[in-house]
């Protein structure tokens, strides 16, 4: 039995364990015992309302032989940060998969991955260790991608990219196929890659407002 440990108490937070709690309703997630959570404010805990131990400050926890951590932040900085901080302390990751998800078996992918529902990673893909694909995103097949990566709600990766570390796609955003990117890129909800980016790339495409009545 491992202890099951989330990190952080904000709106992301409160999804996840949302997911978590229906998978158990179903039967799965037997061998995970939700120990508690950790967040620096008290207050914010008591704001996810669930039956679970307040354990204190982030920085303040002695990490135990059984722990596995779920980073429960949707948001850099503070993601990251976050886990370079649980890295700095030889903590485990535990990597979540709702149940409604489909992972292709040729894929890999590495620690601390976390699916919220309704995700799809195909065939033959590389994903690097704490990727957050939110509710129905996807990632095409032969896709390597690397380390962090945040895909928000319905934002999709075409089969035959190549993306770099730290990748944050807003909701609905798109990368079209056989597009190589660099680290550090963002694109922003509703925009869309077609063509190859370097490093430290922000994409955003400015929709034009319609007045539909006197166009």
């Amino acid at each position: 039995m491992k202890n099951l440990i989330i990190v952080g108490a904000g709106g992301f937070a409160k999804e996840l364990l949302g997911y978590i709690n229906h998978d158990k309703s179903k039967g799965l997630l037997q061998n995970i015992n939700l120990k508690g959570v950790l967040v620096d404010y008290e207050e914010h805990f008591k704001t996810l309302n669930e039956p679970l131990e307040y354990l204190g400050r982030i920085r303040e926890y002695e990490i135990q032989d059984d722990d596995i951590f779920m980073i429960a932040i949707g948001e850099n900085p503070g993601r990251n940060i976050i886990i370079d901080y649980f890295e700095s302390q030889s903590a485990n990751f535990f990597s979540y998969i709702h149940s409604s998800c489909y992972v292709n078996p040729s894929s890999k992918i590495d620690e601390g991955l976390i699916m919220a529902p309704f995700c799809i990673v195909n065939a033959n893909i590389t994903l690097g260790k704490h990727a957050l694909l939110n509710s129905y995103s996807a990632i095409g097949h032969d896709c390597v991608i690397g380390e962090k990566a945040i895909l928000y709600p319905y934002a999709a990766i075409n089969g035959n990219c190549t993306i770099g570390n730290n990748l944050i796609m807003g909701t609905k955003a798109t990368i079209f196929p056989k597009v190589t990117m660099g680290n550090n890129c963002t694109i922003t909800s509703h925009s869309y890659v077609k063509s190859n980016k370097g490093d430290n790339r922000f994409i955003h495409q400015k929709i034009k407002e319609i007045d539909l009545e006197n166009r």
